[in-house]
Formats: C-alpha cells, structure tokens, sequence
C-alpha cells in the first residue's frame, strides 16, 4: 500500500513494503511543476523533429491534504490547487484540476549515490543521473552525436540523425 506521511509543510509518498520515499515535496524541493506550452512535431517516415515551447509555468510548492489518500499541490496557499495526487491501492492517479494544463515535470528524490538507469533500450548513456532526458519513442536514427558528420547528414536529408535519448521502446 501506498501511504502520505506528513511534517509540517512537507510530505513524502511511500510505498509500505519499500521503506524509501517515492516522491518527496516541501516548499523549497517541491515535486510537481505544471504548466501550458505549445509542440511543434513534424514526423517523416517513423523520425521526429520536435520543439517546444512553454508559455507558463508554475511551481507547485504548496500542498494540502484533503483526506488521508489526497493531497492537492497549488504555487501557493493563496491559489487554487492546479493538481491532485491521489492514492489508490497501489496507484497514484495525477489529477490535472485545470484542464488548459498540458505539461508536468516531476522530481524524484535520490540519494548521493543513487543511479538512475532505464527510459527504455538506450545506444548512448546507461547512466542517465544528472541528465536532462525527454521521454519519447521513435526510430532511434543513426548516429548520437550531433557533432558527428553522418548524424548531421542524416538530420538534413531525411531527419534520421539519433539523439542520445532516442529509442525503439
């Protein structure tokens, strides 16, 4: 079971047989960040250009709980909550509670010697602890250096050239 422990203004998510926090919120390490923005993705035979562009952004550094299971995340005590984090069994359902929101970040707590491995089958980085690494999937492309010749020709005829976090899975 998943269970909220609470401390003051801080809280920690933890799973009952696991003994470490999953996430880990306070005012100044707060967990959650959400906001709007607009993609520009253009896609040619399985390979992706994208950009992105945020319009707004808000830091979720205040919490509240609404029952034992719920708590709500808001920029501040004076605002709205902007999304509520739900326990159930052993899932937690992210609730968006404005609807124009269309982009989150979320911070995992970590301890110093902690690595971070996985995001699917990877040709560049095993370790990826410190790296900002978007989720995507598509064809891995050639190359993983933009630096080297052949991913920049792959890029400019055809939009094949890899990036480092490029994958199949």
């Amino acid at each position: 079971m998943l269970r909220w422990d609470w401390s003051g203004e801080e809280c920690a998510l933890f799973a009952a047989a696991h003994g470490a926090a999953l996430l880990r919120h306070s005012p100044v390490a707060p967990t959650i960040s959400v906001g709007r923005g607009s993609a520009d993705v253009v896609m040619l035979t399985g390979n992706f250009r994208m950009s992105d562009q945020p319009e707004v952004t808000h830091i979720l550094r205040h919490a509240r709980a609404v029952t034992p299971a719920c708590i709500e995340l808001a920029p501040d005590a004076a605002s709205d909550p902007l999304i509520r984090l739900t326990i159930d069994g052993m899932r937690l359902i992210v609730t968006a509670l404005d609807p124009s929101l269309n982009r989150w970040r979320l911070n995992l707590p970590a301890t110093s010697d902690e690595q971070i491995w996985g995001c699917g089958e990877q040709m560049s980085y095993l370790g990826l602890r410190g790296r900002r690494f978007p989720l995507w999937t598509s064809e891995p492309g050639v190359g993983r250096d933009k630096s080297r010749e052949i991913t920049r020709i792959m890029d400019d005829s055809a939009m094949a050239g890899g990036d480092y976090w490029t994958t199949n899975y």
